[in-house]
């Protein structure tokens, strides 16, 4: 027999022994249905996003009616729903082998030039090690400007923005944007630019037209095409620039939230902010998370002279509601508490609905004031709000505090901030409370570590994401810190 048989039959060999265990919810790598047969318990063998198959069995309490097994499970799925409906038949059963019969056993092994079909390519791997850090010197240093405030350096930075080769960080309580004209190769590689202050060195806080007010958490960054916008957060405004900047310390072209570019007042009409953050733009649409007004503002068409209004409010029943009036609690599939992280991934619109746990998505772009979600991703239906989904632990489909969002592909990022990790999905979620797929940060997707020396592989607190190229960049605030990851795209 040769060893390629032997081999095989050793896999098998532990697939058959696990169905017989006493284990009534013990599970393996499966390559049949008849594999998750465990004394009275019949399950099937289904086929994770990995591309890997593993046992579930019946549970009402999922959408899906499938829970994987509780141990042997890889893929971080041990005890996860099942996320999408498995199909009727399970994998088809194998023939039986009997291992007096070499023949029986060649037959299930391909020829050696038959095509194997791997499955799909997983784009991260849990708890993976980012490949560079900006503003620290290494991955174990975590203090603010480290080294002295510099091109390099960062102090509670919270978002981050990407088009393509340039690179952007909004480095809040040095109240700057740091560019990055091609990208980053080192650690702590020195930005090309600075927005926001004469020069690498000052860090004077503003209400100008090139200068900011100091954000410890919140202040954002995002760009497309040939205009880049900043959630002014302290100064409780948008600063826009058109085109890109090309030199230190570029007035921006005009302001919203505010009628003019000194002015820092908190509002909540239709033309006013109150501590925005996380925003989105394609150069056509600006969308703004107004985080303390409880709200997110939309122009359907981008605005050009300042202080220009909204076109449409979610979060609210219309205009003029925010701060001061009573949240919406239970939440429903319209309100909003506190978001902080926008995106728009041409079909879908996310909003991070931090203050309720969850992550809100809109089949497009809403066109009226106050539109409902057609999903709801860390809860199971849209009234509820309990941290990491009401479950008593760390979980692949809960979420606390979530913050950035991005996507790649069908792969959806959450910064899932209380827990200190990024949660990836490897599809788009299609279901309300579906399970992530991967976790950067932490070991697994139950993994609830709260890390307190940083290192290649930890996260804390993560806020901004942004995905360029085939790389995911996350900010960390209150470690002074980006750290990026590759990304295993085809």
């Amino acid at each position: 027999m040769t060893r390629k048989i032997v081999a095989f039959l050793s896999i098998f060999a532990l697939a058959l022994g696990a169905a017989c265990g006493d284990d009534g919810n013990a599970g393996i790598e499966c390559v049949q249905n008849s594999n998750c047969n465990l004394n009275q318990m019949s399950g099937i063998c289904h086929e994770a996003p990995s591309g890997r198959h593993w046992c579930a069995y019946d549970d009402t309490t999922c959408p899906s009616g499938y829970r994987y097994s509780t141990i042997d499970v890889g893929d971080g799925l041990a005890g996860v729903c099942v996320a999408e409906e498995p199909p009727d038949a399970g994998t088809p059963d194998a023939p039986v082998i009997d291992a007096g019969v070499d023949a029986s056993v060649d037959a299930m092994i391909p020829p050696a030039d038959a095509a194997v079909d791997a499955g799909p390519t997983d784009i991260v791997t849990n708890n993976q090690l980012a490949d560079l850090v900006l503003g620290q010197p290494n991955f174990v240093r975590k203090d603010a400007n480290a080294g002295g405030q510099g091109a390099g350096s960062l102090y509670f930075p919270d978002g981050v923005a990407a088009v393509g080769t340039r690179l952007w960080v909004a480095d809040g309580a040095n109240e700057r944007l740091l560019q990055w004209e091609t990208e980053p190769v080192s650690l702590q590689d020195d930005a090309d630019f600075v927005v926001g202050q004469m020069g690498f060195t000052s860090s004077t806080a503003g209400a100008t037209q090139n200068r900011m007010g100091t954000a410890f958490s919140g202040m954002s960054v995002w760009a497309a095409g040939t205009t880049l916008v900043a959630s002014d957060t302290a100064n409780n405004r948008v600063l826009v620039w058109f085109p890109l900047p090309d030199a230190n310390n570029e007035n921006a072209v005009n302001v919203l939230g505010q009628s003019n570019f000194t002015s820092s007042t908190a509002g909540k009409n239709a033309n006013q902010l109150d501590s925005p953050r996380g925003l989105w733009t394609d150069g056509v649409r600006l969308i703004v998370a107004d985080t303390d007004n409880h709200r997110v503002l939309i122009w359907t068409s981008f605005p050009v002279a300042n202080g220009e209004v909204a076109d449409v409010v979610l979060g609210w029943s219309g205009f003029g509601m925010g701060a001061g009036d009573t949240i919406i609690n239970p939440p429903t599939a319209s309100s909003l508490r506190r978001p902080e992280g926008v995106y728009y991934d041409g079909a879908r619109l996310y909003v991070s609905d931090t203050g309720n746990n969850r992550v809100l998505v809109w089949n497009g772009i809403p066109s009226s004031n106050n539109a409902p979600a057609d999903l709801v991703i860390g809860q199971v239906n849209f009234t509820s709000r309990a941290g990491n989904g009401g479950q008593a632990g760390v979980n692949a489909a809960g979420l606390s505090a979530p913050k950035g969002v991005a996507v790649s592909g069908t792969n959806l990022f959450v910064a899932d901030a209380a827990n200190d990790r990024v949660v990836v999905f490897s599809t788009i979620p299609a279901t309300n409370g579906a399970s992530a797929t991967f976790a950067l940060g932490q070991t697994n997707l139950f993994g609830d570590t709260n890390p307190i020396n940083a290192a290649q592989n930890n996260l804390k607190g993560p806020s901004g994401l942004v995905v360029a190229d085939d790389k995911l960049y996350v900010v960390q605030n209150t470690w002074h810190r980006v750290t990026r990851f590759q990304l295993n795209i085809p």
